[in-house]
């Protein structure tokens, strides 16, 4: 969905208001820059498991040279689902 979910394009014009520019943008994209942000905030990548190198290699290119929501290491964890088992055994009830 490189144009993003209706619901997500909902909040747009609300930090418009706020005076915040965004732009929806698909990670895949050959050549962006990304560094000319302030912020990545990763949304919805629908297909990161079936291209999970290349997704990790594209994350650790982008996070040196912007923030990204999450951080590095917490997507990097979230990215293998077995996270859900570790959580699992801390007590929380999945």
């Amino acid at each position: 969905m490189p144009e993003g979910a209706a619901s997500e394009r909902l909040l747009l014009p609300h930090l418009s208001e706020a005076g915040i520019r965004t732009r929806i943008l698909d990670w895949r994209t050959p050549g962006f820059d990304f560094s000319q942000f302030d912020l990545v905030v990763l949304r919805s990548c629908w297909d990161y498991h079936l291209r999970e190198t290349e997704f990790t290699e594209w994350l650790r290119r982008v996070a040196p040279k912007v923030p990204v929501l999450n951080d590095l290491p917490t997507v990097l964890w979230n990215q293998n689902k077995f996270y859900l088992q570790e959580m699992e055994r801390r007590g929380i009830e999945i």
